[in-house]
Order: structure tokens, then sequence, then C-alpha cells
């Protein structure tokens, strides 16, 4: 799945990064989906599904951002949790997670999530607008097909067993622009089969999406 980018980046490896490109509405989602929602059904079963997205920003540096966002057991577990992670230029990593649950929200229909770890106000289960979410959440994520915002702080432990972070905070803003689907054009029907597929499989990671 590709899309056209409308970013810019402030680099760094050790301290604040951001990758901010700020709309002037509300995010919206095409009716053309691209990913077929959030797959819980409310049971108590263990279940966990993840998301990851990749951006490469033009130029010959070609500099490269994955997002990786999380959820675990929302019924509760030892091991319960929603959890953000970011990877940028030069190995920078950033992890920050939580096993409060209440504030993740996903559609079930189509490609949007979002999680407040440290709220400024009430955020509804809902894209918000650029400005509503930085007003709202202090900490957090939201992501549609055409909208990515969030800002984390580095969580010590929130890595586990896996590498420390090598950067304190990050902040991006950006807009995608869908261009492929699972088949087809952006006009055009999904023919493949991974639509129906998709339906069938308990966790779902979208696509990688790469900047052209």
């Amino acid at each position: 799945m590709g899309f056209h980018e409308t970013l810019t980046s402030l680099p760094g490896c050790m301290g604040r990064l951001e990758l901010v490109a700020p709309p002037d509405q509300v995010p919206g989602i095409p009716t053309h989906e691209f990913e077929n929602g959030y797959h819980y059904d409310g049971s108590p079963r263990r279940f966990f599904e993840g998301w990851y997205f990749r951006v490469t920003l033009p130029g010959d540096d070609g500099q490269s951002f994955a997002f990786m966002y999380s959820i675990e057991d929302p019924a509760g577990s030892s091991v319960a949790g929603v959890g953000a992670q970011v990877m940028g230029p030069g190995d920078t990593y950033l992890v920050q997670h939580s096993p409060e649950r209440s504030s993740f929200w996903a559609s079930p229909h189509q490609l949007a999530l979002g999680n407040s770890f440290k709220a400024t106000g009430r955020a509804p289960p809902r894209m918000l607008s650029a400005a509503e979410f930085s007003k709202r959440v202090g900490e957090g994520f939201q992501v549609s097909t055409t909208w990515h915002q969030g800002e984390l702080r580095a969580d010590p432990g929130g890595s586990g067993p896996g590498p420390l972070c090598s950067a304190s905070s990050i902040r991006w803003a950006y807009s995608t622009t869908p261009v492929y689907g699972w088949g087809g054009g952006a006009s055009g029907a999904q023919e493949s089969t991974a639509g129906w597929l998709v339906r069938n499989l308990t966790h779902c990671i979208p696509p990688q999406l790469t900047a052209r």
C-alpha cells in the first residue's frame, strides 16, 4: 500500500524527534478501504493485534521511520496493555506502554485507532482534528487511512527485554493519500482474495506503508 506524503522532519537521535505537518480539519476516512478493521470480538480469550507503518522521507538520504501499535488481552491478563513503538534514523528507538486499556479504541470496519496514555482532557474514541487531539491528548496516538498523529515519552520499562529507548520523546503528524489497496487502484474494486481472507484472521498487521 503506497501513499504520497506531506511531512517534514527535524533529525536527531538522542532527545526529541518531530515529524509534523498538521491539517486544518478532522481527518477523513475514504470510502475505499485498505484494511479490514479491529478484530477483537469481546471474548475473554487471549488476543493480540498489531499495526505497522513505515514512512520513508523523500530525498537522497531516504530516512525512514517505523511506527508500531499494539493491543494485548483487552479483557485483562498479567500481560494486558497497549503499546506504541517508534524507530527512527540512526537506530533511534522509543517505546511507551501501559497496562490500562480503557482509553484504546479501534474501528471494526476500517483503519482507525487511537489511545491516550496521558489525557489532558476527555478524548472521545474517534479521530480528532490535529488541534483537538493536541489539546485533549498529552501522550498518545491516532491513526487512520489518511492521518497519523501522536506524541510519546520514553517508558524505561516498556521495552521489557528489548532494546532501551534512545530518544526521550517524539511528536509526529502527517497526512497520507491511499494509492493501492488489496487489489486494483484507489477508485477500483478490491479484486484480490486478501479482503476475504483477512476476515478469517485472529490478528491482522496491515501492509507496510512506504512513501514514494
